[in-house]
């Protein structure tokens, strides 16, 4: 099994998008019980993931108020990885599956 085959409909994803505010972030981690978010940028061919946005990362930086400025990298491998490669990935980086 790989990657694409265990991930979540893009259309069912939730993301926020840069430019954003910490007040946008919230208010989605918040109506949808999540502990992090997704943060894409539009681009002329869709959209770009350009990294994770969690609780702690508002917690821990309280006077921020633009996603760019809060969000962390999150380590990610292609689609057609394996499921162990995406598992020795995480593992390698400390981060916790969702």
């Amino acid at each position: 099994m790989d990657v694409a085959d265990a991930m979540t409909p893009r259309e069912e994803v939730v993301t926020v998008s840069l430019p954003g505010t910490r007040d946008e972030a919230l208010s989605y981690l918040q109506e949808r019980g999540f502990s992090s978010v997704p943060v894409v940028k539009g681009t002329d061919t869709g959209e770009d993931y350009r990294g994770l946005l969690s609780r702690e990362d508002l917690i821990e930086q309280p006077e921020e108020d633009q996603i760019a400025m809060l969000m962390g990298d999150v380590p990610t491998v292609a689609r057609t990885a394996s499921l162990v490669e995406a598992a020795g990935v995480m593992r390698e980086a400390g981060v916790s599956p969702p």
